[in-house]
């Protein structure tokens, strides 16, 4: 890739002869694409909203033209196999894969789940004992199915702004908008036998790393990691596109012999910060040693609630009411894009209010809401955030 020096030596030598304040601005068009790159998922696209902002001669765009060949070129030459694989995802009808979490109850702990999505709306989740969801975005609705109890839940909400934060569309949207030019190579790595080439892409506070089969270019993993938040770290593995998958497998109809379990509800356009600290503090009146949840707004997230209860670790049984405040305060998440929240509360007990458990940035807003380990909440500037 050029150098910022390498685009001002091959402006500096155009042949055609642009005004002092034309070649200077150039200059910070072709900067600006240069610094901006890694941003953009289509190179082509943010060059021509430069050119259609810019009142510029058709030699000065000829001139950026060829800058931004200059620069992405070389990238492209030694990015065929990455460049590929963005694309097969960008263009994917249906995906299919085992997403791999850790869940925060034991160190190194880990649950699998198999997830399958078909274009644009429907979606399954399961995980190796049977724990199922299904879920219809367009009808917004959801159920749950339990195989131990043999019990089904189900839930319904509305008024969910496009850009969701945090739940399996969103991870799905990510690899389905990858830019067409990795950030960094990272050299091989074999797994499973199979000799892989590494790429990165860094997006905010998001690291996503792909590793591609040297020899078929098919996807052998993607890792989406969190630096801040290592706890909400992810890795994608036997990844399949467009295979079939019949409508049957995302029906809402509960299967024969399951009964009924709680009917839950959300309009997110009505939830508020109040519902979401709610939801802290049901939690950490429901477990035995006053914690907050080692995960939530997460697939996995009904599984663990199962998983706690079996070890006894909530002092009553829940009830409906329970269920209800759990989800509606976890449907606040569904305002926010996840890189503007993190969740540091795993396991911290229950009433220091020096121990930041959860921040989040509101929409439109510069400053950022951090919730304590008393359940107050202070705003906090963006350099002031906890660590």
């Amino acid at each position: 890739m050029k150098s910022l020096k390498d685009i001002q030596k091959i402006v500096s030598k155009f042949n055609v002869k642009p005004r002092p304040e034309m070649r200077s601005r150039i200059l910070d068009d072709a900067l600006r694409i240069q610094r901006n790159r890694n941003r953009q998922s289509t190179p082509g696209t943010y060059i021509w909203r430069i050119i259609m902002k810019n009142k510029i001669s058709k030699f000065a765009v000829a001139a950026i033209i060829l800058v931004v060949v200059l620069l992405i070129s070389p990238m492209m030459s030694t990015q065929s196999a990455y460049a590929k694989v963005a694309e097969q995802l960008r263009k994917a009808r249906t995906l299919t894969y085992t997403l791999i979490r850790q869940t925060n109850l034991q160190p190194d702990q880990t649950v699998r789940i198999n997830v399958a999505h078909k274009a644009p709306h429907l979606l399954r989740t399961t995980t190796v004992d049977g724990y199922t969801s299904i879920l219809n975005d367009a009808k917004g609705k959801m159920i749950t199915l339990v195989p131990a109890s043999q019990m089904y839940v189900t839930a319904e909400y509305k008024n969910v702004p496009e850009l969701k934060g945090g739940d399996m569309f969103e991870i799905i949207e990510r690899m389905k908008n990858l830019p067409r030019i990795a950030d960094e190579q990272l050299g091989e790595k074999e797994f499973d036998n199979v000799l892989a080439e590494g790429y990165r892409v860094f997006e905010e506070d998001t690291t996503i790393t792909i590793w591609i089969d040297k020899d078929t270019d098919e996807l052998v993993l993607i890792k989406q990691e969190y630096p801040s938040s290592p706890g909400m770290d992810y890795i994608i593995r036997d990844i399949q596109t467009d295979v079939s998958l019949d409508d049957s497998l995302f029906s809402l109809t509960p299967p024969a012999g399951y009964k009924e379990g709680p009917k839950l509800s959300a309009d997110v356009a009505k939830v508020t910060e109040d519902d979401f600290i709610r939801f802290f503090e049901t939690w950490v009146n429901l477990s035995v040693d006053k914690t907050f949840p080692p995960t939530f707004w997460s697939p996995e997230f009904g599984k663990i609630v199962i998983e706690l209860a079996k070890q006894g670790k909530f002092a009553r049984p829940w009830t409906d009411a329970d269920a209800q405040t759990i989800y509606q305060g976890n449907m606040f998440l569904a305002q926010i894009p996840q890189d503007d929240w993190r969740y540091m509360g795993q396991n911290v007990k229950y009433g220091d209010p020096n121990i930041p458990v959860f921040w989040y940035r509101p929409p439109g807003s510069e400053n950022y809401r951090v919730i304590y380990a008393d359940l107050s909440v202070k705003e906090v500037a963006p350099e002031n955030l906890p660590e």
